[in-house]
């Protein structure tokens, strides 16, 4: 590809990954699929989003941004097949109700006419308030298998560090063994 190739190419990225437009002047097939990929190794920061978690502000990848790369590197050519699913609902000792989702995946992509498979997990727990249900609580732990897949052909994986990171200080500052020990054997015993 030539650099006067190039420039369209990235613009055309760019409005493709913020807007979802296709600009139909590009022949996105005539770019190989490790070229694209090469592109969006560094995740723009529009597509970073964030969660408050007990008072502190977590940061994550959206979904939307891991899935329009997946289609832009592979011209909409990735599918997966949910392979198990598991969902369980528990109250604790004060009447809270939670939900915890598994999701285990296969997932397929083509790239450059070579079809890769990969299998993934992700579980996901949440409890019951007015903004979320048991749906909720199961599609967010099939997002994180998707965005988990991603991460295996290097996408939004600078991100991940920094969504790693938060998390763990979160747990750190968070992490109170007895209180912990205390609850479990309440719940467990009772």
């Amino acid at each position: 590809m030539s650099d006067k190739q190039i420039n369209p190419v990235v613009n055309w990225i760019k409005k493709y990954l913020v807007t979802q437009l296709i600009d139909p002047s590009i022949n996105r097939m005539e770019i190989k699929g490790l070229e694209k990929l090469a592109f969006i190794q560094k995740t723009p920061k529009s597509s970073m989003k964030s969660r408050m978690v007990a008072g502190k502000e977590i940061p994550y990848v959206w979904i939307d941004f891991v899935e329009r790369a997946l289609n832009f590197i592979s011209n909409f050519n990735w599918w997966y097949e949910i392979q198990d699913k598991w969902l369980e609902e528990w109250k604790d000792s004060k009447g809270r109700t939670y939900f915890e989702a598994r999701v285990q995946m296969q997932c397929y992509i083509v790239l450059d006419w070579v079809r890769i498979e990969k299998g993934s997990f992700w579980a996901w727990k949440s409890y019951e308030n007015i903004a979320t249900s048991k749906f909720d609580t199961f599609k967010s732990a099939e997002s994180n298998a998707i965005k988990n897949f991603a991460l295996t052909l290097w996408i939004w994986w600078d991100k991940r560090v920094e969504e790693s990171q938060a998390i763990a200080k979160f747990r750190e500052d968070s992490y109170n063994e007895e209180a912990l020990v205390s609850n479990f054997t309440k719940n467990k015993w009772e």
